[in-house]
């Protein structure tokens, strides 16, 4: 039995490392559809709030956060592309926000975004997709901002009762 030479076991290495990356890659793509999703979701609801809020510096905070969303999805977009997917909106179909007053559907989604954040981040890694864990790892630091954005908007809503 020949052993294999070094050169044909970077081939077979390299080789299957490709298909690890497309399947990290499809993985992803439906990941962050749903990641898409969900951004323009907050984005909704966030608005909605703002238009419910007694305090003007507490609309434009939260129209703030809301801004930063959408700029999120659109990173989400981008990112859906750059991996050879594409970009499912008929999810978000018509979506209407119900504001509560209480920003209760929106830490929900928040909370269910981060820890997928991390996980993707996890996948885009094991499948050596480096330039998508950069991302990644971009996206969940902004998620984190925003994440103490709304909290702090809870709390100067819940102070002003």
């Amino acid at each position: 039995m020949a052993q294999e030479s070094l050169i044909d076991r970077w081939v077979r290495k390299l080789s299957s490392d490709d298909g690890l990356q497309e399947k990290a890659s499809k993985i992803l793509v439906k990941e962050l559809n749903e990641d898409l999703r969900d951004e323009l979701i907050l984005a909704m609801e966030l608005e909605a709030e703002a238009e419910h809020l007694l305090y003007e510096h507490l609309t434009k905070e939260t129209k703030k956060i809301a801004r930063a969303k959408r700029e999120q999805a659109e990173i989400i977009e981008k990112l859906i592309t750059e991996l050879g997917g594409e970009v499912d909106k008929k999810k978000i179909g018509s979506y209407v926000a119900k504001p509560d007053g209480q920003f209760k559907e929106i830490i929900k989604l928040e909370s269910g975004l981060s820890e997928r954040l991390v996980e993707q981040l996890n996948i885009a890694e094991d499948g050596s997709l480096h330039d998508a864990a950069k991302t990644l790892i971009s996206l969940k630091n902004e998620h984190n901002k925003h994440l103490e954005a709304i909290e702090s908007v809870i709390m100067k809503v819940n102070a002003s009762l």
